[in-house]
């Protein structure tokens, strides 16, 4: 088991012809994985930011109160962002590139007839 030792269930496609107990290593690319892992953790946090310097710095211009007006903004823009996030993972997920991909079959399942 690599990757830190702990079993994981993976829907990916059979290439290797790998059969039920089969243990196997799967791999994604790197640029695929970076891109999935910026668009998880770090446009969520970019909106947030957003929201709340826009509201930090517009307050006035809507004679709002700015402790007020920013954290109403970032929340917003977080929610925002959570819904384009869902939306492009949906979009990469239906991209092979994007798809984990069988590499070898690292243990075979023991099947032989039980004693």
């Amino acid at each position: 088991m690599m990757g830190g030792g702990k079993e994981v269930e993976l829907a990916v496609e059979n290439s290797l012809g790998a059969e039920v107990g089969d243990t196997v290593e799967i791999s994604m690319s790197d640029a695929a994985l970076l891109k999935a892992t910026f668009l998880v953790y770090m446009v969520p946090v970019i909106g947030l930011i957003m929201g709340a310097l826009i509201g930090q710095n517009y307050a006035s211009a809507f004679h709002m109160d700015p402790t007020k007006l920013a954290p109403l903004l970032a929340f917003s823009f977080l929610g925002v962002t959570f819904v384009v996030v869902r939306v492009l993972g949906r979009k990469m997920g239906a991209a092979r590139r994007y798809l984990p991909r069988m590499v070898r079959i690292v243990k075979k399942a023991c099947t032989g007839p039980a004693s």
